[in-house]
């Protein structure tokens, strides 16, 4: 009966140690870019609730989304401002650590009842720590669309 050496139980620890160095940073990478891509899709999706709930006159309000870059969230909010909002109405999201947001307008936008109009237009740059970024623009009209 023969079995394994320690030399060779060594060099076999060795190589999945050195594998596993290797592929701890990529997947960590891999993670970062699908937290921006998660990210992207839930400010376009929240962005657009407001929209939609503005035009359709929801409880009678003008809808919005808070962006707060100190808190790493978004708030979909009812209301004319986030100061004045219904606070039972928010829908907060936590936007990972991973991912960095930032408006070229206020931390606010509002879209106006049954126009749908929104308060400013502009961008919305969500940036990874892999230095990836994504573009979120809103124009005067409330059409929102994201560029990768």
């Amino acid at each position: 009966m023969r079995g394994f050496t320690l030399i060779e139980l060594l060099l076999v620890l060795a190589i999945i140690a050195i594998v596993a160095a290797f592929s701890a940073p990529l997947t960590q990478s891999f993670q970062i870019g699908a937290d921006l891509n998660t990210v992207t899709l839930s400010t376009v999706q929240q962005l657009r609730r407001a929209h939609q709930q503005a035009v359709a006159g929801q409880a009678a309000s003008d809808w919005g989304v808070y962006f707060d870059s100190a808190g790493n969230s978004l708030t979909l909010f009812q209301g004319s401002s986030f100061a004045t909002r219904d606070a039972e109405s928010d829908t907060v999201t936590t936007i990972p650590n991973s991912v960095g947001i930032t408006t070229d307008f206020s931390d606010e936008i509002i879209f106006a009842q049954f126009s749908g109009q929104p308060s400013a237009s502009g961008t919305v740059m969500l940036l990874s720590d892999n230095n990836e970024t994504t573009e979120i623009s809103i124009n005067n009209l409330g059409r929102i669309e994201a560029a990768y």
